[in-house]
């Protein structure tokens, strides 16, 4: 319902005509194919009481930062310490193909842990990179070095000398 707020498209939800906020909001009938009731059950049990605190929690989701921000292993809300205690909790559970390799790997460590343990900055940009984690960007930001650089000194280390072909 806000994708359209947060990019500036319109002010307002109910003026993005190809959302369903309208009708789920009882501003103007569903359409046959929509069903609104689902989600307006999560928001009371009559129809226009539920439909007045929808209106009021998409109003009051406008300028808030979304949840999905802090997203971490692509399923976790939550810091690396909750990541970690959550996945010692799925124990044998954690090796199940059906869960994609990267919600069962560990976090990484941090780009300053890998800073401290490495011998020097490169030996730590090819280590940070080798953890599949950071991109070049992110690398390039701590170390204070365009992406550049960064996949440089990292194709040094591989031995290659310039940079791959698509």
């Amino acid at each position: 319902m806000l994708n359209p707020v947060a990019a500036g498209l319109v002010e307002d939800p109910a003026a993005w005509r190809w959302s369903s906020y309208r009708a789920t909001a009882g501003l103007e009938p569903a359409p046959t194919w929509l069903t609104t009731d689902a989600i307006l059950a999560a928001f009371g049990k009559k129809k226009g009481r539920a439909r007045a605190s929808y209106r009021r929690f998409v109003q009051e989701g406008i300028g808030v930062e979304s949840i999905w921000g802090g997203l971490n292993r692509q399923i976790f809300l939550g810091d690396d310490r909750f990541v970690e205690r959550m996945q010692r909790k799925l124990g044998d559970e954690r090796e199940d193909v059906q869960i994609p390799k990267a919600q069962r790997r560990p976090p990484p460590p941090s780009l300053e842990q890998l800073y401290r343990q490495a011998d020097n900055r490169d030996a730590a940009i090819v280590a940070a990179y080798a953890t599949g984690e950071y991109s070049y960007a992110e690398i390039g930001a701590f170390f204070g070095l365009h992406f550049a650089t960064v996949g440089r000194i990292v194709r040094n280390a591989r031995g290659e000398t310039s940079p791959p072909r698509s």
